[in-house]
């Protein structure tokens, strides 16, 4: 699937967002440090959708927002300027890259209209833990389920996932005379 398809599913949903909500949210990656703070106020954004966190991922690195750098995966200033520019309202779409309480530095991801900064918001719930909150959705039931299936059919259409498919069943199988075809779990 082509980037700017991918790409136009996430602006589409950013686009419906109600426009007196919106929230930072967290970019899980595989084996960094938790805070439990900083999870709770901060969710994975894959929680927006109801995906799991490494599906998720897949899914920008899919979109090209982000990217591969050796081991370590990237922002794509390419793809999140593309992004905005496909985005009705850019000032409801932002990526900053953050250190939060005890974590290392994390990419958070601004969806929707969100009066103060990642920062701002993290020394706010410092101060008075009981009163900041995330929300709990931030668009229709209707637009989060179709953006939810759009980007389960991008990750299961996209390479990566392909490939990790292709080494489950390659380990998996190892002991077994006969190999499925990875068009059955498909």
């Amino acid at each position: 699937m082509e980037k700017i398809e991918a790409l136009k599913t996430i602006a589409s949903f950013i686009n419906n967002i109600d426009t007196d909500t919106g929230w930072w949210y967290s970019l899980e990656l595989p084996g960094q440090k938790q805070d439990d703070d900083v999870h709770y106020l901060f969710l994975c954004v894959s929680k927006v959708f109801g995906i799991h966190k490494d599906a998720m991922l897949l899914y920008w690195l899919e979109s090209g927002v982000m990217k591969r750098n050796g081991k370590r995966i990237v922002y794509n200033i390419d793809s999140g300027n593309m992004l905005k520019t496909l985005v009705e309202d850019p000032s409801s779409f932002e990526i900053s890259n953050a250190s939060l309480g005890d974590t290392r530095r994390k990419w958070y991801f601004k969806l929707g209209h969100v009066c103060f900064s990642l920062v701002e918001i993290w020394n706010s719930f410092k101060k008075y833990p009981r009163r900041t909150h995330p929300p709990t959705s931030l668009a229709s039931r209707e637009v989060t389920k179709s953006s939810m299936l759009q980007i389960i059919n991008i990750i299961k259409n996209s390479n990566e996932f392909n490939q990790l498919i292709q080494i489950y069943i390659n380990h998996h199988y190892s002991t077994h005379t006969i190999t499925p075809s990875l068009s059955i779990f498909l």
